[in-house]
């Protein structure tokens, strides 16, 4: 009996629907972590056309400034409210796994089928499944919740759309033509925007090169000019390379992500621990995802002669190994290329402050998927011998098994992600010797109102690590809540020995003297708060009332007054000083 193949159509609305059911209950989730900075308090967005323009995404090009510019329409459209927020992160989520789903079907016509039309018969199950995993894996949750993960999803959707119009200009018979050069260009010009996201999509060009490589195969004309000047290129190739890498280990400062030298581990101990962190954290994420995990707590491999690295190593062996005596040994490896070419900035020479992050993998994972997923046999034409009825079954029972099983998944971890203080519990309890889980867990218990719960986290965090600066702030403006001024005192003066750059940490110094009748000091703190902020409108504030009150200096507090409400007119304040300045 013949069966029946699933429209297009339908196939797209199993996937609509799938993501709606999974991540439909996070749409009232807040704002979390880096997100309550860059977007909630974020002072630009309050007026979000001034972002909507081209001289601001010419401007913020490198800045990721397309990336800021969807946040800025999503206040235009939607205000504070974070559901806007989660809707567009869904809908773009939804359109990746679409892509995936056709770029998949497109891979195996190509690598696989070698183009005969019947081969989508018997391929249309592997990319459906492919793209349903992908949608509902619990390890998306990070990239898809966080709204300021965004950057994964949607440079994830540019990068997919520009390789799936360079598959299907590959498929042409006639690519020189106008069609073909104008699928060209529509590549680069999606390559271009979606690298103004992420710069994730550098690795795009080695995706399209292999890709056009294995499917022009080994008669072609590209693959004759390669094998002919395979010495010349090799020795291009190690000129380039040689001094890029001796570069790289001399100097820690290049190529650097966004973390300060300081925080790092080191570029040589990062790079061996990536091995590490992508066999046994990536991956067995991707096979097992339980013990997710918003800031996993893993060691630096810091020698070369660790058994980690090693063994690190020998598992992706093995791995590529299995893929190549697979039957699907093209579009496997292929998969596995995907998987570690997408990778290679974050795990490799870019050294970053944190060793692994979930949300590093979204795009990453389709070509794990694509790898991996034809070793579950769950190719269309197992099991069809006559007798075999069981085995007809089991791909069938085994598919919707994995679906339902992360789908569920993916519904309790959610549940982590409804708000900061559930999230960084979980964070916390998986890493109890990092102090980012104590902290940020404490900014929830102060979001919360619970003051004294914060206090005992912030003061753990600083017996673990006492040079940090956040905890000291942070205390201090809650002593200063609780009346006790001399324990803010203290935080603030370790605060301002740390980052003595900070404007607010001399202007709360300088109130604190001021309460406290030390005039000589709050003067002096005061005015070094203007210097490092000449728009600091409070303290400016508390200038005019330090001269006007205590110093018996009106003139100077005149000037002090009449500038603080230029800077802000609308102070509660205001009308007072209005009448002072008479």
């Amino acid at each position: 009996m013949k069966t029946r193949i699933p429209t297009r159509v339908t196939v797209f609305a199993l996937i609509c629907i799938s993501g709606i059911l999974a991540y439909f209950q996070h749409f009232t989730g807040p704002f979390q972590y880096d997100g309550v900075a860059f977007i909630a308090n974020n002072l630009k967005l309050r007026d979000p056309q001034s972002l909507l323009t081209w001289d601001y995404f010419i401007n913020g090009y490198f800045s990721r400034g397309l990336l800021f510019m969807s946040f800025a329409l999503n206040k235009l459209l939607g205000g504070d409210s974070p559901f806007g927020y989660h809707l567009f992160n869904l809908l773009f989520h939804t359109l990746n796994a679409i892509l995936v789903l056709n770029i998949c079907q497109k891979g195996y016509q190509q690598l696989f089928f070698q183009g005969d039309p019947k081969g989508l018969e018997n391929s249309w199950r592997l990319p459906c499944f492919t793209a349903l995993v992908f949608l509902v894996h619990p390890i998306q949750t990070e990239s898809v919740a966080y709204i300021i993960s965004r950057s994964e999803v949607l440079a994830g959707s540019f990068y997919l759309a520009a390789f799936w119009v360079f598959q299907n200009w590959m498929g042409w018979s006639k690519k020189w033509d106008l069609k073909g050069l104008g699928a060209c260009v529509a590549v680069c010009l999606i390559w271009v925007l979606g690298f103004s996201i992420k710069k994730t999509l550098i690795t795009f060009p080695a995706i399209a090169l292999v890709y056009g490589l294995l499917v022009a195969g080994p008669q072609s004309s590209l693959w004759t000019l390669i094998k002919r000047y395979k010495w010349i290129l090799l020795v291009a190739l190690l000129a380039v390379m040689i001094p890029f890498f001796r570069k790289l280990f001399s100097d820690e400062s290049f190529l650097l992500g966004p973390a300060s030298p300081e925080s790092m581990v080191g570029r040589k101990p990062y790079m061996m621990t990536q091995p590490w962190v992508i066999c046994f954290y990536y991956i067995r994420l991707l096979l097992f995802p339980f013990n997710l995990n918003v800031d996993p707590d893993i060691s630096p491999i810091m020698h070369p002669a660790q058994f980690e690295l090693w063994a690190s190593l020998a598992c992706v062996a093995v791995l590529a190994s299995a893929l190549y005596f697979s039957r699907y040994r093209v579009i496997c490896l292929f998969g596995l290329f995907w998987f570690i070419a997408v990778l290679s900035p974050s795990s490799s020479i870019i050294t970053l402050q944190d060793l692994a992050a979930e949300h590093r993998v979204y795009l990453a994972s389709i070509g794990f998927f694509l790898a991996v997923v034809p070793l579950a046999g769950l190719a269309s034409k197992g099991g069809r011998k006559k007798g075999s009825g069981i085995s007809t079954l089991l791909g069938p029972t085994l598919f919707v098994g994995i679906l339902i099983f992360f789908f569920v998944a993916t519904l309790l971890r959610l549940e982590v992600w409804k708000s900061e203080e559930m999230l960084w519990q979980d964070a916390a309890k998986k890493s109890p010797n990092k102090v980012r889980p104590l902290i940020n867990l404490a900014r929830g218990y102060t979001m919360s109102g619970d003051a004294l719960s914060a206090i005992q986290l912030y003061e753990k965090a600083l017996s673990v690590k006492s040079n940090l600066f956040q905890p000291h702030y942070n205390l201090a403006d809650l002593y200063m809540e609780l009346g006790r001024i001399q324990d803010a005192l203290q935080h603030l003066k370790y605060a301002a020995v740390l980052k003595p750059e900070v404007p607010e940490i001399q202007g709360r110094l300088g109130e604190i003297y001021m309460g406290e009748k030390e005039f000589a000091l709050a003067e002096r703190h005061l005015k070094r708060a203007v210097e490092l902020d000449p728009n600091y409108d409070i303290a400016f504030l508390n200038l005019g009332v330090l001269y006007f009150y205590h110093l018996k200096d009106s003139r100077q507090a005149r000037v002090y007054f009449k500038r603080s409400l230029e800077l802000a007119p609308n102070q509660p304040q205001a009308e007072k000083l209005r009448r002072l300045l008479k």
